[in-house]
């Protein structure tokens, strides 16, 4: 449902208690529903015709990644509200790859140079900090302790206050994410594959489980209710979309024992994001609730996005917004999108408050 708010007129409304309350109840109704919706938001193409590679997406809406091929990437950040920014590559680099974006705007990434790789942080001005060497980011906490690798080998978090630790691995591996309490999740690798493991605030790591008559596992992402997503094979080597609850326990998503699949992300309401296939030969972007099971992306488009398919999402904020790439109606060249939930919820309770502050200045007077 799409609301037309050109065509509502507060007018009519007869200010009474129950009005107000009713007006709001059913605004937040419609948040609720159109939650559902989502819209295409194409980022735009370098004007200098480089390759764009979205890889990062804050709490805001602000993306993150890098523009060119190696070794000749930028940083770059694009917002609905701000456009495209560009940041000249790190000094003394032969190349800069960046990763994360945190809430507060701050780029986080690796560079190359002749005296050995370092992992850098970059301001919203343009100013590059190198923070630790041989560290390679992956995700950055509220509280700015960075989650990924050392050296390429070893599990690892980075935090300007503690400097960098270690994590505990029966093999190599890396960090992927890390919520506000401090709890990893990343991937280790023996002879038998990979494994998903979690490490608490103090760094106590236990390998995530793996229900029977699976083998490998992989996590790729943690929400602040504990809530981690990724997959794990079956043994004929097929993916699907699992996750586990805050003690370790397995899940199946809902509906993967009939297909394959993965899941990449998931926000903090407990939305996941990732790729299910009914068949080999039909992939398609998903959203998964614990309640909903999974939904479709191309079912639950707008009006104006009616059309675009073949999406593959990769980040999920708690806006809803959704990172991923798709193809344009009739096209077959993939373009880098935000998937936008619409109305936004954010606008709906903006004209909920102001019909509340309106019954009170009322009672005033």
């Amino acid at each position: 449902m799409i609301v037309n708010w050109g065509y509502l007129d507060l007018k009519f409304l007869v200010f009474s208690r129950q009005s107000v309350f009713f007006a709001v109840s059913c605004l937040l109704s419609l948040a609720s529903a159109n939650a559902q919706t989502y819209h295409v938001n194409v980022i735009p193409a370098d004007p200098g015709g480089a390759a764009i590679w979205p890889l990062s997406l804050n709490n805001s809406g602000l993306v993150a990644g890098n523009v060119g091929n190696s070794p000749n990437e930028k940083p770059f950040t694009w917002s609905i509200g701000t456009g495209l920014k560009t940041f000249a590559q790190a000094p003394n680099s032969t190349e800069t790859d960046t990763r994360v974006i945190g809430d507060d705007g701050v780029l986080y990434g690796e560079r190359k140079a002749s005296s050995g790789n370092m992992g850098f942080t970059i301001d919203s001005n343009g100013v590059y900090s190198d923070f630790q060497s041989y560290f390679y980011p992956r995700a950055v906490n509220s509280a700015g302790v960075v989650a990924g690798m050392y050296d390429s080998t070893t599990a690892a978090i980075y935090s300007s206050s503690t400097g960098m630790h270690l994590l505990s691995i029966p093999g190599q591996g890396y960090a992927l994410d890390v919520n506000d309490a401090g709890v990893v999740v990343g991937n280790y690798f023996l002879g038998d594959g990979s494994h998903a493991r979690k490490w608490d605030a103090l760094g106590n790591g236990t390998d995530l489980e793996v229900p029977q008559g699976y083998s490998n596992s992989n996590v790729n992402a943690i929400n602040n209710a504990g809530l981690s997503v990724g997959y794990y094979t079956d043994q004929t080597g097929f993916a699907h979309g699992a996750y586990w609850t805050p003690d370790g326990t397995a899940h199946l998503m809902s509906g993967e024992s009939v297909g394959t699949g993965f899941m990449m992300d998931v926000n903090d309401s407990g939305v996941a994001i990732g790729v299910y296939s009914p068949t080999q030969s039909d992939n398609k972007a998903v959203l998964w609730t614990a309640s909903g099971g999974l939904t479709r992306l191309e079912s639950i488009l707008d009006a104006d996005s009616t059309g675009w398919w073949g999406f593959t999402p990769t980040k999920i904020n708690n806006l809803g917004q959704i990172l991923c790439t798709g193809y344009a109606p009739g096209s077959t060249q993939a373009k880098n999108i935000l998937l936008t939930p619409v109305p936004e919820p954010s606008s709906l309770l903006a004209i909920s408050f102001s019909l509340l502050a309106y019954r009170r200045a009322k009672r005033k007077r």
